[in-house]
């Protein structure tokens, strides 16, 4: 099993959070929120430099509901952290 830098784990953890923040200020302002979504990523993917963290962010992109696969990330990382994140 590789073990996973610390560097590359805030990268994923800060790239989790803005797109969630855009997705709450998107539900409070009543736009769509999976086109805030994939705009928000659209907009941070040039500051992503892990190749995994990026290619995490732009499958989240391409899935027909990015909503729901963003919630499934966040599960996904409090279950591995063992409490919310």
């Amino acid at each position: 099993m590789s073990s996973i830098s610390r560097e590359v784990c805030e990268q994923y953890l800060d790239a989790l959070v803005t797109v969630e923040l855009a997705v709450k200020f998107a539900s409070l302002d009543g736009k769509k929120i999976n086109a805030a979504i994939r705009e928000t990523v659209r907009q941070i993917i040039p500051k992503l430099t892990d190749h995994k963290v990026r290619s995490i962010f732009i499958g989240l992109t391409r899935q027909a509901f990015p909503d729901g696969a963003l919630k499934m990330m966040r599960r996904h990382l409090d279950e591995l952290v063992g409490e919310p994140v």
